[in-house]
């Protein structure tokens, strides 16, 4: 009598360690994804260089004096990038095209928004969520979170970018946007980061 129940306790071990490996290497291949995709964005990247100085930094320095923004910010820039965004907690990077393309006024919009993502450290909020959406893969719940985080960041960011540079900022910023999403079409960063003209539906 007894010799069913003791094949049935010995097969619920083994069911439920398949399912956590099955678990496990979706959750680490997805993961290795996403990190994969990061590399990527790393090294379109490795070509910015630092801009120590000019009409660029010299905004950035000012916004950053009026709003009370007291973490060094290192301003640089790379041509194969086509938005600006915000890295890590210190480092804003302009496309290139920023300079030739962007008049002053939607420079500084552009510098403001990005700021603001930096004073809310939404670069390590999305990338926290972006890989508990991939570990946690089975709940589709965690995929709505993290692309309603990206959307709400992005509005705060520019509500915050509008208040930093007062009358006309609001104009200035839609201009700014208009630009920065032609860049995107084009070329994609194809990545979930911080930085201006991501995730607006």
């Amino acid at each position: 009598v007894r010799r069913p129940a003791t094949t049935t306790s010995a097969r619920l071990p083994s069911l439920a360690l398949v399912v956590v490996l099955l678990w496990s290497v979706v959750a680490l291949a997805s993961s290795l994804f996403y990190v994969a995709r990061r590399l990527i964005l790393v090294g379109r990247l490795a070509d910015r260089r630092p801009v120590p100085d000019g009409p660029l930094a010299a905004t950035l320095a000012e916004l950053q004096r009026t709003s009370g923004f007291g973490r060094r910010v290192q301003l640089t820039m790379a041509r194969t990038i086509s938005s600006p965004v915000a890295l890590g907690l210190s480092e804003i990077c302009v496309p290139e095209l920023a300079l030739s393309e962007l008049g002053a006024e939607q420079q500084r919009s552009m510098l403001a928004h990005e700021l603001a993502h930096l004073a809310r450290r939404d670069s390590l909020w999305l990338a926290s969520a972006s890989i508990i959406e991939r570990v946690f893969f089975f709940q589709p719940l965690n995929r709505v979170a993290r692309k309603q985080l990206e959307t709400t960041a992005e509005y705060l960011s520019d509500e915050w970018a509008m208040r930093k540079t007062g009358s006309g900022g609001a104009v200035s910023l839609a201009k700014c946007l208009a630009t920065v999403a032609e860049w995107i079409q084009a070329s994609p960063l194809g990545v979930p980061v911080a930085g201006l003209g991501e995730r607006r539906p």
